[in-house]
């Protein structure tokens, strides 16, 4: 498998006079200096790299040699780099923010979206990552991968104060300067003093604090389940590459295997060794007082990962002391130790599971890898219900075993067997039965 069966774009290294290192990962040995990876989309550039659609400000080098991180047991065999510029802006779309594929057709160099859903101070600058999700990135990283989660690696991060252009070296002041109308334009088309006061802040926090940096990660692949859905006539290379990893890395193991996606058979053991290996990584997470929000097959790699970690946050929060105000916050409950309740940044699924009473954002994180397991078997096999079944005691499996030892919410009074029945009941109603679990709502505001 190499490049040319992907789409490819240009790119060049952005000189290292513009640079100021971020982070470099200890725990990673690389085989190239990290700063050669420090790109940017160019018309003209020397470095070709896989360009994939729906991966939008990032790009990749194909397969690699396997890189080693010793300290906490992972390899990588894949190299992509996150913030080098807005690829594909003419099929770009999204229907939460209103943008329909086509709109920013022709359009040359980052874009601003004000009002976004994505950032927690409510902007986005397609093409460019900002240092403050880059630090998000680095510590839900180096947690994960810490406590045996299949995850991505952040191997180093360099801000920048230029990219490129058209071809031009423009530095991030001129570009922000650039962007200095939209906002006047927002601003004065603000319907209220509170909107335009709330607009005025999220210029000032853009002007002030928003840095670019260009973001190097290691995954084992970097082709999602979205991927094999959205992209069907490279369907094929994509699979026959993710095994390829999966081989490599489990021969390294040394646990010899042969994946292969060419035959019903092969397919379906690959399907069920990922849906495995999910199930342990979901089970990790939660015994570890971690929740996703949003495993959906853009999350999910072909090789059994979890990725995009920008909504990992832990479950419940525990306090020493014990306030008034406390006792009225979701699951709070006294402990030996003080006091124990949902954290505040589950916000929006906090009420309780009415079948099994857990927190709903735990259910969300069940119903959402099932679904996606049950989308990717739809789509890729044709297995039947007593196979389906094998697949889902595969993930219920391994996700009990993941819990095996540790009691996360026992602070909160969940004990583990709940956890365990919610996911088995999951999993076996949506990928064993087929049946459709629409998505989990929001709490509704009082």
């Amino acid at each position: 498998m190499t490049v040319e069966h992907f789409d490819r774009a240009l790119f060049r290294r952005i000189p290292e006079a513009h640079l100021k290192t971020m982070y470099e990962n200890p725990h990673i040995r690389l085989p190239f200096d990290a700063k050669d990876l420090a790109v940017y989309l160019h018309e003209t550039g020397e470095m070709p790299m896989r360009a994939l659609d729906y991966h939008h400000r990032s790009a990749d080098l194909g397969l690699t040699g396997p890189i080693e991180d010793t300290d906490n047991g992972h390899v990588y065999f894949q190299v992509d780099v996150k913030g080098v510029g807005f690829l594909f802006p003419e099929s770009y779309e999204s229907v939460k923010h209103h943008i329909p594929k086509g709109e920013w057709r022709g359009a040359k160099g980052p874009q601003l979206l004000i009002d976004s859903k994505e950032t927690p101070w409510e902007y986005d600058v397609y093409g460019l990552m900002d240092k403050r999700m880059a630090k998000d990135a680095i510590d839900r990283s180096e947690a994960l991968t810490k406590i045996g989660v299949r995850t991505e690696a952040v191997a180093a991060v360099y801000e920048t104060d230029a990219i490129y252009v058209e071809s031009e070296t423009v530095t991030i002041k001129e570009i922000k300067d650039r962007m200095e109308k939209q906002w006047q334009e927002k601003i004065a088309g603000a319907r209220t003093p509170e909107e335009k006061a709330r607009y005025q802040k999220m210029r000032r926090n853009f002007r002030e604090q928003f840095t670019p940096v260009i973001l190097t990660r290691l995954v084992r692949s970097v082709f999602r389940l979205r991927d094999i859905v959205d992209e069907p006539a490279r369907r094929e290379a994509m699979l026959d590459e993710a095994c390829d990893v999966l081989n490599r890395e489990m021969t390294l193991l040394g646990q010899p295997a042969s994946f292969e996606t060419r035959t019903p058979q092969g397919r379906e053991q690959w399907m069920e060794h990922t849906a495995g290996l999910q199930g342990k990584n979901l089970g990790l997470m939660h015994a570890n007082n971690f929740v996703h929000g949003y495993l959906h097959m853009g999350n999910l790699t072909l090789a059994g990962e979890i990725v995009d970690l920008d909504s990992v946050t832990p479950l419940i929060r525990e306090k020493k002391t014990v306030a008034d105000e406390d006792r009225d916050l979701p699951f709070f409950h006294e402990t030996e130790k003080g006091c124990a309740f949902l954290d505040p940044k589950t916000l929006g699924y906090q009420r309780p599971d009415p079948a099994f009473g857990l927190p709903m954002l735990l259910i969300k994180d069940m119903r959402d890898l099932c679904f996606s397991i049950r989308q990717s078997i739809r789509n890729l096999t044709t297995l039947k219900p007593a196979d389906r079944a094998r697949v889902a005691a595969r993930m219920a499996d391994a996700y009990e075993q993941a819990l095996q030892g540790r009691e996360p919410y026992a602070a909160i009074g969940i004990a583990n067997s709940a956890l365990v029945n919610a996911f088995r009941s999951m999993a076996d109603t949506i990928v064993t039965r087929d049946k459709h679990v629409g998505p989990i709502p929001q709490d509704r505001s009082e």
